[in-house]
């Protein structure tokens, strides 16, 4: 069976990290894939991830799609069917939420995009953003319905949400993300970032960007809320950029090789983004066993479980009480990690118990 993988928007960030634990896993099985005769192209969009190539995995890198929206379009409609003929494949797995048209073979798709699923709010997203996830995204999602031969999720409730909302059919597996051990990412942080942590105060990472269902300026809100009536003061690290003040530090991004280093210098995490697939910092922060303070939505739920301070994410008052519950009881919060491992080879395993049985 020859699979093509296109993965070529997985580029930066934890979506890099999640290919690049992929294609490790895809290696540690290289004689499953030799004993079922299971050949891979996988088209990355970082060159990093082509070290990882084998004889059984080849990876091509290709900047091409990323160049602007034509690019892009040109080469999901014209230049990847062209490519899935020519190399005679059998399968193709989408790791972008969408499958291609113009070909006549079974086709898989992780679906990893939240906003369609979720109950947003028109004034949680900017503009260009509904407009891309609520009105384009849902009727791709729609038209597709027919190619897909099967999906994988990530959590139970983009599932249920894929079923409800879009009416999918195909078999739909949960596939939990292999998430890299980060206990040996421990390079070292520039000095001038390591000076913002020495503060005699409690230390809060919310690992963010600047798009609004982030929740970011609610966070500030709250943070400069709780400070204002209390002693016991807290700062929160972003990363974005930003102007820092006394209490909000803007730390902008973090390479991946330096996350537990970050994690080492932070007394415990907040989440407070108002949809996620599943947010793989809550799945970090595990790793690094800090504690966890989390909105009260399903994905945090499903995976923090029981070990996590919840708070309604709308609420700037329920923000603050949540942080006033941490830091009455840091000093006897044991934090334990529950994360769950999951497996990349499921995917191929899905893919080929799908194929053979239907």
């Amino acid at each position: 069976m020859k699979i093509l993988v296109n993965s070529t928007a997985m580029d930066a960030r934890g979506a890099f990290s999640v290919m690049d634990s992929f294609l490790k896993e895809m290696n540690h099985h290289y004689n499953d894939f030799r004993d079922n005769g299971i050949k891979m192209l996988f088209l990355a969009g970082n060159e990093k991830l082509c070290r990882h190539k084998n004889d059984l995995l080849e990876i091509e890198f290709n900047p091409f799609p990323k160049k602007s929206w034509f690019h892009k379009w040109k080469y999901e409609r014209i230049i990847l069917p062209e490519l899935f003929i020519k190399g005679n494949f059998d399968v193709y797995l989408s790791m972008q939420n969408y499958v291609l048209k113009n070909i006549n073979k079974k086709q898989f798709v992780l679906m990893h995009q939240p906003i369609p699923f979720s109950d947003l709010k028109w004034k949680d997203l900017e503009l260009l953003n509904w407009f891309k996830y609520n009105i384009i995204f849902k009727i791709l999602l729609k038209r597709q319905r027919q190619l897909v031969s099967g999906a994988i999720v990530q959590t139970a409730w983009m599932k249920q949400a894929l079923i409800d909302k879009f009416e999918y059919n195909c078999p739909v597996k949960i596939i939990r993300p292999a998430v890299n051990n980060i206990m040996n990412n421990t390079k070292p942080l520039p000095g001038e970032l390591l000076d913002l942590f020495k503060v005699n105060s409690i230390k809060l990472i919310y690992p963010t960007n600047l798009e609004k269902y982030k929740n970011n300026q609610r966070l500030i809100n709250a943070i400069n809320g709780y400070n204002n009536s209390t002693n016991k003061k807290i700062v929160l690290y972003l990363t974005i950029p930003g102007k820092s003040t006394e209490y909000v530090k803007y730390i902008n991004k973090i390479q991946y090789e330096s996350i537990m280093t970050l994690y080492t210098n932070m007394d415990a995490m907040i989440f407070p983004s108002l949809t996620e697939t599943l947010g793989l910092p809550l799945l970090e922060a595990q790793y690094a066993e800090i504690p966890i303070l989390a909105a009260d939505l399903p994905y945090a739920r499903e995976v923090c479980g029981n070990e996590c301070i919840y708070f309604n994410p709308r609420s700037t008052l329920s923000i603050i009480n949540a942080l006033n519950v941490y830091v009455e009881n840091t000093k006897v919060f044991k934090y334990k990690s529950n994360t769950i491992k999951g497996s990349y080879y499921d995917y191929i395993k899905f893919i080929s118990d799908t194929v053979i049985t239907r």
